[in-house]
């Protein structure tokens, strides 16, 4: 059901068998997890708040080397047992890399994660890893060993060889982190060289068991009918004024181990594989802290990352990073259409002065390297209280964030509270979403997830042209909606306006299509942040709603915005992005 089977590795012994070792992480691998204040519909039809964890495998969850040797008869199991390792090598072993000597060992070398540190949803505060080694004994594996100087992130890989003697070697990288838990910086980069002698000799060969035929897989239980709904989306187009949008799904605040706080979020690597096989996104952001802590190479080796992984037509790695100022500034993460472009310092916070005018310096930056941002976490401490916006720069604002709460507005669903799990600091209700639509500000919604959670937060775009530059140009007209499913959202003026626009109408009217991945529980029309339309499907298991509404009592003489709200019975949401009608 879905595991996690990466970094193979193959290798020939002295006895001439083939030995293949790769990764594997759990069952259902990036499906649904992350922590959820999830509204849930009770059986008066009133809609009650709970928390729950749906049950996939987090991307860096869980992770363990699985290793097969080449028989006459077939492939035989060489276990590598978890309770066998020493108490501190049982969880996080990866990255495998295989070599014969000419003494008849097979050594397996291993990157192992050395500081955990956990909450109970696997973030950490900062990290580190090392390299490990252990030989096949013909009947037993010795103890491991660590390698010297082999500290460094998550993805360093060893390159493994043999001399002409047979003398097994490894190379290996290390960025000299120290072991401190609370902070790890990388340091100087170097290679180290050493031999690999320090074992047993071999005993008798002694096979494993064979390998039999995997059994059927049985069904997926998180996302059943994702390929139909995926497919779904895609497929949907709108007219408008003679051109064609199309809907592209995707992630705008993911993060890897680069970021000191992405311990629980894998490398680069599993960021593309979850955004490509797992999620089927069309478009991905690394949004590391200022790419890296302002590390040259760590921003060199992400753009890197954004150029390997984009196939035209198919999928795009987006430019850009997480720029993370506590509040009022607030956490924004920045876009660019171009590579290139330097993260921009941050403040001292222990000077008023520089903290005061912070956001314009963000704003005069985005101007000269043409970039946007959107703000997240923004009814915390990592948010804002919305004293400064500029609507070419900030289009677009992450509403709701899979990996903590909604901060669409107080007492909505999925609302971030006093009473939710303090993740980015204390609660800060000034800073909803709500309040910037008060003041004025022209703000689309976007979905994205942050540290741990996946597949529960969806960026979607209604763009013409799916290049870099297509997407941030329909963001920066807030053709976007917010979803936390694979919903489907159309939401017009008639054919005056799509979501995002502003129009005039002396009568409001409007065209609304949910196609939902369960039953719906509700389509709500809201008219400046006060419900003015509930539609509730007659039919309890219908999963869509295609409706045309006028506002019976628009207010007149003044721009009000309109927007979405669906929420289906298994308590997935989505939220169009507001429309701005003046009605004379």
């Amino acid at each position: 059901m879905g595991h996690f089977n990466a970094h193979a590795a193959l290798a020939v012994d002295a006895g001439g068998r083939l030995w293949l070792a790769w990764d594997e992480g759990g069952p259902e691998w990036g499906k649904d997890t992350g922590y959820f204040w999830h509204p849930t519909l009770t059986l008066d039809g009133h809609i009650a708040v709970k928390r729950f964890r749906e049950r996939g495998t987090g991307l860096y969850e869980s992770r363990w080397i699985q290793v097969r040797v080449r028989e006459k008869d077939g492939w035989h199991h060489v276990p590598l047992i978890p309770e066998r390792m020493p108490a501190e090598l049982q969880e996080f072993v990866e990255l495998p890399a295989l070599v014969a000597d000419s003494a008849g060992r097979m050594w397996l070398l291993f990157r192992h994660r050395t500081c955990r540190r956990p909450r109970e949803d696997g973030w950490a505060a900062s990290g580190r890893w090392d390299m490990w080694a252990l030989a096949w004994l013909g009947h037993e594996w010795s103890a491991p060993v660590p390698l010297p100087d082999s500290g460094g992130r998550n993805d360093m890989r060893a390159a493994v060889g043999t001399d002409a003697q047979g003398t097994a070697w490894v190379a290996y990288a290390t960025d000299h982190r120290p072991y401190f838990p609370q902070s790890m910086p990388e340091r100087n980069l170097s290679i180290t060289l050493c031999s690999l002698v320090a074992a047993p000799e071999p005993g008798g060969w002694q096979s494993g068991a064979p390998v039999t035929p995997a059994p059927a897989l049985p069904q997926r239980k998180v996302h059943a009918t994702e390929s139909e709904d995926v497919a779904r989306v895609r497929t949907h187009s709108v007219r408008h004024h003679g051109r064609t949008y199309r809907i592209y799904r995707g992630d705008l605040h993911r993060h890897t181990d680069i970021s000191s706080d992405g311990v629980g979020d894998g490398s680069l690597m599993d960021l593309h594989r979850y955004a490509l096989d797992v999620a089927a996104l069309d478009f991905i952001l690394v949004a590391d802290h200022n790419m890296g802590n302002d590390r040259e190479y760590s921003w060199w080796r992400t753009q890197k990352a954004n150029d390997l992984y984009t196939v035209p037509g198919t999928f795009i790695s987006m430019y850009g990073y997480e720029r993370s100022v506590r509040y009022p500034n607030g956490h924004r993460n920045v876009i660019w259409t171009r590579r290139g472009h330097r993260t921009l310092a941050l403040p001292n916070q222990a000077i008023p002065a520089q903290m005061a005018r912070d956001t314009s310096r963000l704003y005069e930056y985005l101007r000269a390297s043409d970039g946007i941002c959107t703000a997240h976490t923004t009814a915390s401490d990592q948010g804002t209280d919305w004293r400064q916006w500029d609507g070419r720069l900030e289009p677009i604002v992450e509403l709701f964030q899979g990996y903590h709460t909604s901060y669409e507005m107080a007492d909505a669903p999925l609302a971030i509270d006093e009473r939710a799990l303090l993740v980015h600091g204390p609660y800060k209700p000034d800073g909803f979403v709500q309040e910037a639509l008060q003041k004025g500000y022209r703000l689309g919604f976007q979905a994205s997830s942050d540290h741990i959670a996946t597949h529960t937060s969806y960026a979607c775009v209604l763009a013409e042209e799916f290049t870099r530059t297509g997407l941030v140009e329909a963001m920066r007209k807030r053709h976007t909606y917010a979803a936390t499913d694979n919903i489907l959202v159309d939401f017009r003026a008639r054919e005056l306006a799509l979501m995002g626009d502003e129009c005039a109408m002396s009568e409001p009217s409007f065209d609304i299509v949910v196609v939902g991945t369960a039953p719906l529980a509700e389509v709500t029309i809201l008219r400046n942040g006060q419900v003015v339309h509930r539609a509730t499907p007659a039919d309890k298991n219908a999963r869509s709603v295609h409706l045309r509404w006028t506002d019976p009592q628009p207010e007149r003489r003044k721009t009000s915005y309109y927007y979405v709200r669906t929420v289906q019975r298994d308590g997935h949401m989505a939220w169009a992005s507001p429309i701005w009608v003046r009605v004379d």
